[in-house]
């Protein structure tokens, strides 16, 4: 998507209203702040020689200052400004270098928030705050000392155009700054993390279950997809690949999340109680098995801290500080194939749950020929996975990119007739739907030519009786609530109305 087209000024529009009223935007759960100070803290501190955050930015950037001799910085995508007003303070306090932060936000109400905290905190010699759309050129006319990004770069569309304009900006011997998320677009799970997730999922007790964001119990983790309104996570993993590409020399680097951050988000991390002790040894028991994981590179991590010097520079370190030896280059996630590696088994996996376990029902049981409906009194709601909205009279419509269902073939089975209605996104050029058995994919079909009913899905391999299927239905894109228009809300996809197995 290109920044001067209809659909992005409606996802901007949406983009802005979304943060109107957040009072703290980057505030995390108290599991969040647990795990950061029992890990995180020490990690960057290794590498960066810091204790928080804030120093990481206020040393940064008194440093870079200190060499260029030009005491110009920019925050971009600042919010509010909070914590611009915290790392001036700092800086101030500590007796660093003097220097003045800019801060770019493209919501006039940020910035208006901003500039009365920065008034209220007697700061307006350090800082001051403008508005700015970071998918156009940035309004600057000389170069800067450094940059800073603070999970601002995964709300943006033109990364590569942002990264030349910074080359260009920095001073040779400047600093780019950034922390923010690099992961699947959307904040999605990759495939090989997803299964680990949802094998550790069915261990945890429902308390744990209990989606804070949505308001409902996750019995199987739906793998929401962030960007499908605004622009959350809309190119994250493009952020790391567009760095290493524009070749920003990495001094400093840390990654990782990947399982952690699935656990301590807004939407389960408050759930966890920090004077439980079995909450405690799962969390701990979660990030030594995350940490496994990337140092094997069997999965690979979703945020980055790095520092960063210009291309031009000349005194860049040859190689950079990073932490148990992941460099920017293995944190890369290969995104233009297959992902050559397969998630582990649970027992290679070496975790140990520390909560009693309540063995899961069995799949259902279904017999060939016998259809299933999936409307609110069908037979075929007890299969249902993840992804499904509430079921309707006559269907119940998948929501975002994945949804599944799960049953055991009681015969042997070659076929699956599936009955549908697909939602066809308005003039929408492309808009295909796969159909997966147990993770391979049995068949494609573009929903954007016509108006599709269903379809036949021949098998690859046949289904022996006894075997469970996992069938699984995948959007290349479902509805999009900013760009479709209209008051329905819902990420639509699907609406599924009957499966019948076939021999």
């Amino acid at each position: 998507m290109k920044a001067d087209t209809a659909d992005y000024h409606r996802q901007l529009t949406a983009q802005i209203a979304q943060y109107a009223d957040v009072d703290d935007m980057h505030d995390g759960s108290p599991a969040a702040h647990w795990l950061n100070g029992r890990f995180l803290a020490s990690r960057l501190r290794e590498v960066f020689g810091a204790d928080s955050i804030v120093e990481i930015y206020a040393r940064g950037m008194a440093e870079a200052v200190r060499r260029c001799g030009i005491a110009e910085v920019v925050s971009l995508g600042s919010g509010y400004g909070a914590l611009e007003i915290r790392i001036a303070a700092w800086a101030r306090d500590h007796g660093l270098p003097a220097f003045r932060i800019t801060c770019l936000e493209v919501s006039p109400l940020l910035v208006g928030r901003a500039r009365d905290a920065i008034r209220a905190a007697g700061l307006q010699q350090w800082l001051g705050a403008e508005i700015a759309d970071l998918n156009q050129p940035m309004p600057l006319a000389r170069p800067v000392a450094a940059f800073m990004a603070h999970h601002s770069l995964h709300h943006l569309v033109e990364l590569e155009a942002l990264f030349d304009q910074i080359a260009e900006l920095l001073h040779p011997e400047g600093v780019f700054i950034a922390i923010d998320m690099i992961g699947r677009n959307g904040h999605m799970r990759w495939p090989e993390t997803l299964a680990i997730v949802r094998q550790i999922w069915p261990l945890l007790p429902q308390r744990l279950k209990w989606d804070r964001s949505f308001q409902r119990l996750d019995c199987w983790y739906e793998n929401w997809d962030c960007s499908i309104e605004g622009f959350e996570g809309i190119r994250a993993q493009d952020i790391l690949p567009a760095l290493i590409q524009r070749k920003f020399g990495f001094e400093r680097f840390v990654a990782t999340g990947g399982l952690t951050d699935v656990f301590y988000d807004r939407r389960f991390g408050a759930n966890f109680v920090l004077d439980n002790r079995l909450d405690v040894a799962f969390l701990e028991a979660l990030q030594a098995l995350e940490d496994r994981l990337i140092e094997a590179g069997q999965i690979t991590p979703v945020c980055l801290y790095a520092v960063m010097r210009s291309p031009r520079s000349q005194f860049c370190p040859p190689r950079p500080i990073c932490y148990r030896g992941v460099t920017p280059t293995l944190a890369l996630r290969q995104t233009d194939g297959a992902w050559p590696r397969m998630a582990p088994t649970w027992q290679a996996l070496e975790f140990t749950n520390p909560y009693l376990v309540v063995a899961a029902p069995a799949p259902t049981l279904v017999h060939r020929g016998r259809p299933l409906r999936f409307g609110s009194d069908g037979n075929g709601r007890p299969l249902a996975r993840w992804g499904w909205g509430v079921p309707e009279r006559d269907f119940t419509w998948s929501l975002g990119i994945e949804a599944a269902l799960e049953f055991t073939v009681a015969e042997s089975v070659s076929a699956l007739a599936l009955s549908w209605i697909a939602y066809v996104p308005p003039a929408h050029a492309e808009h295909t739907l796969r159909v997966l058995v147990n993770g391979v994919e049995q068949d494609r079909f573009d929903l954007s030519r016509r108006h599709r009913d269903g379809c036949v899905v021949q098998l690859r391999e046949r289904l022996h009786p006894g075997a469970t299927a996992v069938l699984e239905f995948v959007l290349s894109r479902p509805r999009r609530p900013d760009e479709d228009g209209g008051d329905d809300r819902r990420p639509l996809g699907i609406a599924l109305i009957s499966l019948t197995l076939l021999g």
